[in-house]
């Protein structure tokens, strides 16, 4: 289809930049292009994982509304996810507006959506009093800034594994600035009342960071810096903290792991390719394209890309040839328990056609189901409203 070829064709182009970063000694012999193509006929049949179950579909779509009214009144209203004409106000005021329409009717202690201090790299959030919970919402990449996060993607130190860098520090960040807000919400909920930390795609990479940051320093007594006073409270108050993140890229290792006093779950739509991108799978991909380029000759990858649309055999014999061999570099040389291989902690949960939800496997970038289009904000909408009408019980 068109739409594959100008998608692949744009991926070629990100990985030839890559290529020529990391040096690579022989020259390809065919275009890249052609290479990703192959690699998503032979990505046909793999499979995505075992089904599951929601378990409480209506608290997903709590935390999914949160989540996406971290993008302030502008954004919601341009994605259409904020229907009717509002009255003239300052930004400001729509902003929190924004939440109401989205959320009901919450209290809103903390939000810095047009606050110029966050050029620091504090990603845009609010804290808010929701009937018994209280809420922390991070909002993911909607500007240069963001972007910057999204890049300092080299691993650090973190409990005891690594995280993502840009992440980690936005996360840190982000607790320093909310930590008075989210102690004084606490103070007007319920007593034992949950701590919901969510966000979608770089705000939920942040809020899985922040929840096992809180997590860490709630089992350390004597720990002090950003968030301590707050998991000191935490603690005392015997307090859950509930993770949901929407979309979210890899950002820790398998040996980053949270207590049982600490929820963490991730979900995103059908074939979004974020939960799946991260240096080292970057990287896999581009070791598969080299096996591939050096097994077959241009002339007959090409004729395997054009014999893929009518379906033949010819796929499936070079399939069985190579498949094993792309199967251990893209799902890594040492395996996916290697301690330096960033996942998405708590593991990921797809939500597909006909309501149909995925435990999914450790990420892999699959170029036949790689899809943007399902990272927006309208799609995992329409996936989470569907589900959870999918789901009511009379």
């Amino acid at each position: 289809p068109p739409e594959a070829v100008e998608a692949c064709a744009s991926i070629g182009r990100a990985l030839e930049a890559l290529e020529n970063r990391r040096g690579r000694k022989h020259r390809r012999r065919g275009p890249l292009v052609l290479d990703l193509l192959l690699l998503r006929a032979l990505d046909k049949d793999c499979e995505r994982g075992t089904k599951i179950q929601i378990k409480d579909p209506s608290f997903l779509r709590f935390a999914w509304r949160h989540a996406s009214a971290a993008y302030g009144y502008v954004l919601l209203k341009a994605c259409g996810l904020l229907p009717g004409v509002h009255i003239r106000s300052s930004i400001q005021r729509l902003d929190e507006l924004g939440i109401r329409e989205r959320c009901g009717d919450v209290d809103v202690f903390f939000e810095n959506f047009r606050d110029k201090k966050t050029l620091d790299g504090t990603p845009k959030c609010y804290v808010c009093r929701d009937g018994d919970r209280v809420v922390l919402s991070i909002r993911g990449t909607a500007d240069i800034f963001d972007a910057l996060t999204d890049v300092l993607c080299e691993a650090v130190p973190f409990l005891n594994g690594e995280a993502h860098s840009g992440m980690l520090k936005a996360a840190d960040r982000c607790l320093a600035a909310t930590e008075a807000s989210i102690l004084e919400a606490l103070d007007s909920a319920p007593r034992k009342c949950d701590l919901v930390i969510t966000g979608h795609s770089m705000g939920g990479g942040c809020a899985i960071l922040a929840a096992m940051r809180l997590d860490e320093l709630r089992r350390r007594h004597d720990a002090k810096g950003p968030g301590s006073r707050l998991a000191d409270r935490l603690y005392k108050g015997q307090h859950h903290i509930r993770c949901v993140a929407f979309s979210p890229p890899p950002v820790a290792t398998v040996a980053c792991r949270a207590s049982r006093r600490c929820s963490l779950a991730s979900v995103c739509r059908g074939e979004d390719v974020v939960p799946s991108l991260s240096l080292r799978s970057v990287a896999n991909l581009l070791r598969s394209l080299d096996v591939l380029d050096a097994s077959l000759e241009v002339g007959r990858r090409a004729r395997l890309v054009a014999l893929d649309t009518v379906k033949t055999d010819a796929v499936d014999e070079v399939r069985s040839k190579l498949g094993a061999q792309l199967s251990r570099l893209r799902d890594d040389f040492h395996g996916d328990d290697h301690p330096a291989r960033l996942v998405v902690p708590g593991g990921l949960v797809r939500l597909g056609q006909e309501h149909h939800v995925f435990d999914d496997k450790p990420p892999v970038i699959r170029v036949r189901d790689a899809s943007v289009s399902d990272h927006t904000l309208m799609s995992v909408d329409a996936s989470i409203e569907a589900l959870a009408e999918h789901y009511v019980v009379d």
